[in-house]
Order: structure tokens, then sequence, then C-alpha cells
């Protein structure tokens, strides 16, 4: 599984004008797609057979391949793939290629007599559509994985934290010393009384309960103060890059909705022909001495709304909250 991780340029002319960016090659036996993004863009190349013929004839590549005869495509593949790698046999070189685009020209070092592999990826710019896709799904899905693994650990120490106890209880109600199962603990033992579990947990911490607590309470601030962007990114996906869920992909269209919103807002006309509604006269009320005036009641027609549901997607929400 294709992973991010940092691309490790050359030495170039104006390096100090490329930010630091991540690369996350994409390799099939018989076609390639490579995304490149400094966190802000993205570019991507996509190649397949006939594409990838076509550049190793163009780069004169000493691997010959051909539409045809494809038996070395997977030893060029697997060079093409290496010359991303930072190391002594390659080098990665960064040019600008028309308005938006970038180019990688790489090169690997093969075993003789072949000459070396030289590589160029023509990397076009892409929308935030792919961006979203490629980089912050993958992170959000895979915090949503790590958020459910902590949960699935802390369910499984809390079992065997009650068959622990149940293990402990039945030692001491069969009047069971623990130093038979944790030698360790022998030196606590003073004449013929037998060690609890209380006295075996400060020096077994296996014996302490779990408390989630204090647990949640220590683990709650983010211990490396020093860490960078780039670091909380590599964390995030080091050892795991999810696959995100086709429905929660976006459709890469022309049109963004925020451009089809008015920059103003226009009020209401009133029109001097709307002639308001009569009200019925009420019934004429006999004139009395003792009579009281009576206030008409009459009843305000609202229209009715259903509130909307909105779920909070934030940790160890699990309820749906109404809002008016």
């Amino acid at each position: 599984m294709s992973c991010w991780r940092v691309l490790q340029l050359s030495d170039q002319p104006n390096a100090e004008q490329i930010p630091q960016l991540l690369i996350k090659p994409r390799f099939d036996t018989d076609a390639y797609t490579v995304f490149l993004t400094d966190l802000s863009n993205i570019w991507s190349e996509e190649l397949e057979l006939a594409g990838i013929v076509d550049r190793a004839l163009e780069e004169e590549s000493p691997i010959e391949v051909s539409k045809k005869d494809t038996g070395q495509l997977a030893i060029l593949l697997e060079n093409v793939r290496n010359s991303l790698a930072s190391n002594d046999d390659t080098s990665c070189l960064m040019t600008r290629d028309t308005k938006d685009g970038v180019t990688l020209h790489t090169t690997i070092r093969l075993p003789e007599p072949l000459d070396s592999l030289r590589w160029t990826f023509r990397l076009r710019k892409r929308t935030a559509v792919t961006l979203k896709d490629e980089l912050i799904l993958p992170l959000l899905v895979s915090s949503h994985i790590q958020h459910d693994r902590l949960n699935g650990l802390i369910s499984t120490i809390a079992d065997k934290d009650r068959a622990i106890t149940r293990l402990v209880d039945q030692y001491e109600s069969s009047n069971l010393d623990l130093t038979a199962a944790f030698p360790s603990i022998g030196s606590l033992k003073s004449g013929r009384r037998v060690v609890k579990r209380e006295q075996a947990a400060r020096h077994v911490p296996g014996l302490q309960a779990f408390d989630q607590d204090s647990w949640k309470r220590n683990t709650a601030e983010l211990q490396d103060t020093d860490v960078s962007t780039l670091g909380l990114f590599q964390a995030a996906l080091l050892e795991y890059n999810p696959k995100v869920p086709r429905q929660l992909l976006s459709e890469d269209e022309s049109n963004v909705w925020w451009t089809t919103i008015k920059t103003a807002v226009e009020m209401p006309k009133s029109s001097s022909k709307a002639k308001p509604k009569a009200m019925p006269n009420p019934p004429p009320k006999p004139v009395t001495a003792d009579s009281e005036t009576e206030e008409e009641e009459t009843d305000d027609e609202f229209e009715v709304h259903e509130n909307f549901k909105v779920c909070l997607l934030v940790p160890g929400c699990n309820v749906l909250s109404a809002h008016p």
C-alpha cells in the first residue's frame, strides 16, 4: 500500500524557494500514479502502459520495453519507483512545467554494464477535490480508525482487569500466596503472612487496576512540543494509510458551489398593489351599562418546521443533538 513520505530533493539552484514536499507513489504491474503535495496544493501524474512505453523511448531507457514485449516492464517500473528514494544511487531535481505544473527529473544507477536510468515525472496541478480525497480524507479516516482502536484497547484492558481480579480473589480465598505466581515479590513476605494484591501491585504493575480517567488525563496533551506540522502529518500516517470509502470521495466538478451565491442580500420588495387580508367583522354586541370590553382573540398562524438533526463528529459523540 502506498503511503505519503518526504521527498528528498538533490542540491539544485534556488532550492530555498521550494518548500518541504511529500510524495505518494502508487505503482501497479503496468501503470503508476504519483502524487506530490506541499500540504496546500497537490500535483499528480498517471501513466498506463502506452504512456510508460512512450516515456521510456523518450528517455532512451536502457531497460527496453514495448507494447508487444513487456517482459522487462516490472524491472523498469521497480527502478522508476526506486528512483524517487533518496540514496547514493539516485538523484531528484525539480523544474517548473507550464503555468502550474512541475516536473521531477530522477536518475538511478543501474548494475553494469547498463547506463543510468533517467525518468521524468510530469505532474499537473489538481483541484482541491484531489487534495481532499488523497490527503485530508485519509488523515480523517486514519484518525477515526485509531480512535476505534483506542476504545477497543481500553475495553480489552478492562476485560483483563476483571479476569486478573477473579484469579487474585481465588488465590486469596484459597489462602494461596501470590509469591507462587510472582517469585520476584518473594522479598515482601514476612514470616508466614501471605502477600496480598495491594502489596504485590506496588512491584508488579500488571496487577494494578487500569485507571482509565487518570490515563486519559495524562495523555490528553501533546508531549513533544517541538514537533513540526510535517512531523504531525508523518506520525498520523506513519504505519497506516487507510483506503477512503468510495462514498466519501467527491466528484471533480468544474462548477463550484460558492460561485453561484449572490454577493449581496436581497430584501423582499413591498408591493403597493398588495392588499391586506380583510378580517371578518365581529358580530354586534349589546351595549349595557355593566358590559366590559372583551378582547378579540385571534390565532397567529405559524409555519412549523422540523428541527434539523446534527451529529457532532467529535470523539465520544454518540447522540444526535436537535437545533431549532
